[in-house]
């Protein structure tokens, strides 16, 4: 007698709905953000491999090379199999996976000797600070952080290493003028 008065309830309440439909938002918010946060470290990581490999390649090139020898772009590309294009100024530069592009400086006509600059152009703040903070080993002597105006330093003896906080700083002033930033790193050979 009791189940014939008792009502049995067929589906979903309307509230029962929405906080289904709430948790999978949740769910699916957090699965895009550990999705974009392992993508953004992936390129940064492939950003640092080549940046290693274009060092170590004119390391290779030119070790054994008389002081004063420039850095030539052509050979450092062909024979460590990097990809050639053009920056946004239609200068020739690596081509790196995730876009961003290197532009390969001589700085033997500024020391008489064996140095280079590597030039990471980037609209990103955050690969900016994230390359811009790295010790790339003893032949890594000074970092810059640069807008596409901004003029190199003349003097490389005046030149340091950033630290994590200092490049942070300057990425973040740098990428409030919507333009490339240029991450300069000075090298010996």
């Amino acid at each position: 007698m009791y189940r014939k008065k008792k009502k049995f309830s067929k589906g979903l309440s309307l509230i029962e709905a929405s906080m289904v439909l709430a948790l999978s938002a949740v769910v699916v918010s957090g699965v895009l953000y550990y999705f974009n946060m392992a993508s953004n470290n992936r390129k940064l990581q492939e950003n640092v491999k080549s940046i290693q490999a274009v060092v170590s390649t004119i390391r290779a090139l030119y070790a054994n090379q008389p002081p004063g020898t420039p850095v030539n772009l052509d050979a450092v590309i062909k024979s460590g199999n990097f990809t050639k294009g053009k920056t946004a100024g239609d200068n020739d530069a690596i081509i790196l996976p995730t876009g961003d592009t290197i532009r390969i400086y001589d700085g033997s006509h500024l020391t008489g000797g064996k140095t280079y600059s590597l030039e990471l152009r980037t609209k990103s703040s955050d690969v900016c600070s994230y390359i811009g903070g790295i010790n790339f080993g003893t032949s890594h002597f000074g970092t810059e952080i640069l807008n596409m105006n901004d003029k190199p330093a003349k003097d490389l003896n005046a030149l340091k290493r950033l630290t994590p906080s200092e490049v942070v700083t300057k990425c973040d002033q740098k990428a409030k003028a919507n333009t490339d930033i240029k991450t300069k790193i000075y090298f010996k050979y």
